[in-house]
């Protein structure tokens, strides 16, 4: 059984969709912040942390992501 690879410029395409993708969810949330502040009535450093929580979650997901396939 032959298995086929895909052509390189595909595989870099995707890759950089998925990273443009990624980074464009990252910078959409720092402007939703004091929207979420006032929505949860919290503190500027209270709802930092839930910036702070995407970017690790991120940051963990995308290796285990890679690895997997997904």
């Amino acid at each position: 059984m032959t298995t086929t690879r895909p052509s390189p410029a595909v595989v870099f395409a995707l890759l950089a969709v998925g990273a443009g993708s990624l980074a464009t969810l990252q910078s959409l949330l720092t402007p939703a912040l004091p929207t979420l502040q006032h929505a949860l009535g919290t503190t500027q450093s209270a709802v930092s942390w839930v910036l702070i929580a995407w970017l690790l979650a991120a940051a963990v997901a995308t290796p285990i992501l890679g690895r997997v396939g997904a």
